[in-house]
């Protein structure tokens, strides 16, 4: 089974899930839910695995992370129209229709801003060279400290989508690689300075954030690449102890754990990659989801 293959299948799950969160159990109750949400648990452990498997046979691991952040801008508007709870729900007596803010209390922001800043200004004065990543990370940080909201409806909201996830984890291995191979010397330190405010900052808003989740499958599947068998128990132990233990929810648990099915059947038979499909798949299908729930709430308004 190639990884396009198990794209796919990530992204048919995913959507099943999405629209299950948003419609279903906890939206709009247009479908009984529980169902495709317990199928949408195959979808994360696939996509993490398919990052993984990205950043081990990209030839360009700066591209490759900067298009990831792109996307991850680029999903947050339709994230947020779809997942923003109190976009599914009537609007509520005296409650503002408008609002521009910061997602975190001016004071953490400023005090963050400066010591990137600083930082930069340290790297420039000892002639160490400003890295692309580094400039996205800063841009992609201010982008995710605003709040916006229209006409009652978030379109910048506090929670972030899941590929911030993904970056956070991205940023964790770039560093443990670049030690590996250089040892720690003041590029790495100023490098990890920049990466650590984002981790630091956005890694529990993010999708799976909660408990370290989501960045610790991408490491752990990072450490078990190759070996499909151990790749798979890692999954295992990790929805186990994520759904069954912190969440108490064994279905999800279970249905997450079918994932290793698809991790166990994967080789390196090449297919169509559909080169850029999947990074768009991702905001096109929330932007669709979150447009029509938006439409229904401005219906029921009327």
């Amino acid at each position: 089974m190639s990884i396009t293959i198990i794209k796919l299948i990530a992204a048919f799950t995913m959507l099943l899930d999405h629209i299950a969160a948003v419609f279903g159990v906890a939206g709009w109750c247009f479908f009984s839910g529980e169902m495709l949400r317990n199928i949408g648990r195959i979808a994360f452990p696939l996509f993490a695995f398919a990052i993984v498997n990205g950043w081990y046979h990209t030839k360009d691991k700066q591209k490759y992370f900067s298009k990831i952040a792109l996307f991850a801008a680029i999903s947050q508007i339709p994230y947020s129209l779809a997942f923003s709870t109190t976009n599914t729900m009537l609007l509520k007596a005296g409650e503002r229709l408008y609002y521009i803010g910061l997602s975190y209390k001016w004071t953490v922001l400023l005090f963050f801003v400066v010591i990137i800043l600083l930082n930069y200004c340290f790297m420039k004065k000892n002639n160490i060279a400003l890295e692309q990543y580094h400039i996205i990370l800063f841009l992609l940080f201010l982008f995710n400290s605003v709040m916006v909201k229209i006409n009652g409806i978030w379109v910048l909201y506090d929670t972030l989508n899941v590929l911030n996830t993904f970056l956070c984890g991205l940023l964790i291995l770039h560093h443990y690689e670049y030690i590996k191979k250089n040892s720690i010397d003041k590029k790495c330190v100023c490098s990890v300075i920049n990466s650590m405010v984002f981790v630091l900052l956005c890694f529990f808003r993010a999708d799976y954030g909660d408990y370290f989740a989501g960045i610790a499958l991408v490491l752990l599947l990072y450490f078990a690449y190759g070996k499909k068998v151990m790749g798979s128990i890692v999954i295992i132990i990790w929805a186990f102890v994520l759904y069954a233990v912190i969440y108490t929810n064994l279905e999800n648990a279970l249905f997450s754990m079918l994932s290793i099915l698809f991790v166990l059947l994967y080789n390196e038979h090449k297919l169509p990659k559909f080169k850029n499909f999947f990074y768009v798949w991702y905001p096109f299908h929330i932007f669709l989801i979150g447009i029509i729930s938006v439409i229904i709430k401005m219906g029921i308004k009327l």
